[in-house]
């Protein structure tokens, strides 16, 4: 079956993932509270055992210490992140009132084939790198101190396959899926350069 969320109105995309009557579904497309709303409560009385919602550690928004763990209070910067954290507040709410099967995994930003990786100057400008290979300047926000998180893709599958295979251990967490260490965009841009 091939569907497109996007062009699925009504409601019509939850309700056609919830006729597959799956045992597990993760969800790596969802955008918003609403979206989460509408697939969990499609998804209620179905053969669901686990439901894995896609997050991102811009959820977290401005950090207030390091290293953030995934349960601190969160403090979203733009909609993107904002709507992640209701969803998972979401989540982890019907989790404890109703029970529902679900994992949130918050990846970093990802990189490997086929992403358009994040440059030190906090954006998917590829001309940037290109600037630095010239040798010339570039600006950092924030004199380079805000931080980002490159994480593989191949990584960040296995945070997902792990969850799925050990359920019972996952549900009603959440999970960063990033590499060992942060970096500021001052470090990047350095290692670039370099």
């Amino acid at each position: 079956m091939l569907l497109d969320r996007e062009n699925e109105l009504n409601g019509d995309f939850e309700k056609k993932i919830a006729t597959l009557n799956a045992d597990i579904v993760i969800d790596l497309i969802n955008f918003s509270l609403e979206e989460t709303k509408r697939m969990t409560g499609a998804l209620l009385n179905t053969n669901l055992s686990h439901y894995v919602f896609c997050s991102s550690i811009w959820a977290h928004g401005q950090a207030t210490t390091f290293p953030i763990i995934e349960d601190q209070p969160m403090f979203p910067l733009d909609e993107y992140g904002l709507q992640k954290a209701k969803s998972e507040e979401y989540l982890h709410h019907l989790y404890r009132q109703e029970s529902f099967p679900e994992t949130v995994i918050m990846p970093g930003q990802i990189s490997g084939s086929g992403w358009v990786i994040m440059n030190p100057m906090a954006n998917h400008d590829y001309m940037v790198f290109d600037k630095i290979a010239k040798g010339e300047e570039i600006a950092l926000p924030n004199f380079g101190m805000e931080t980002i998180h490159h994480v593989h893709a191949d990584d960040v599958a296995q945070v997902f396959f792990n969850a799925t295979t050990h359920r019972k251990a996952a549900v009603g967490e959440s999970f960063h899926a990033v590499g060992e260490e942060s970096i500021t965009l001052l470090g990047y841009a350095q290692a670039m350069y370099r």
